[in-house]
């Protein structure tokens, strides 16, 4: 991908803010404010925190995801759904790679029905499935879901 010096200079920025990133809702709050301001360029941010999550040991994921979750939280109240839906198409991954943190998925995952910034119905089946082991329904979204879960729990 060739990018314009402005957006290698702004995923340069980020990158900084991410490596910095801690679970302190002011660092939090920081990387999702300049990711917000450059929103313009959300695929490729994306990208980028998609790539540290999974560079970052274990313990490093949390603070990414907490950011995860502040992007979706504040594109909802901003009713730009760009992160969101970046979110929702990534969600997968995300949870694969931070599986063993179960509280913490619970946690976020209550935030987001609480405040509807995914499908209850969605995140049941996700829930059911990441915690119960359950199969999910047979409906053509999630039988593609469900097959990259299977994908992603055999690699």
């Amino acid at each position: 991908m060739d990018l314009s010096p402005q957006t290698t200079q702004t995923i340069e920025q980020f990158i900084v803010l991410l490596k910095k990133l801690s679970a302190s809702k002011k660092r939090i709050h920081k990387a999702t404010k300049f990711a917000m301001t450059n929103v313009i360029k959300s695929d490729v941010i994306f990208q980028v925190i998609m790539k540290r999550l999974r560079k970052v040991s274990d313990e490093r994921r949390t603070p990414i995801f907490y950011l995860i979750d502040s992007l979706c939280q504040v594109s909802k109240k901003k009713e730009d759904l760009t992160y969101i839906n970046l979110v929702h198409t990534n969600l997968i991954k995300i949870i694969a790679l931070i599986k063993d943190e179960l509280s913490l998925l619970e946690k976020v995952f209550r935030v987001w029905e609480e405040r509807q910034i995914f499908p209850t119905d969605f995140l049941n089946n996700i829930r059911d499935s990441v915690f119960y082991g359950r199969p999910l329904p047979r409906s053509p979204v999630l039988r593609h879901f469900y097959k990259k879960c299977l994908l992603l729990k055999f690699n």
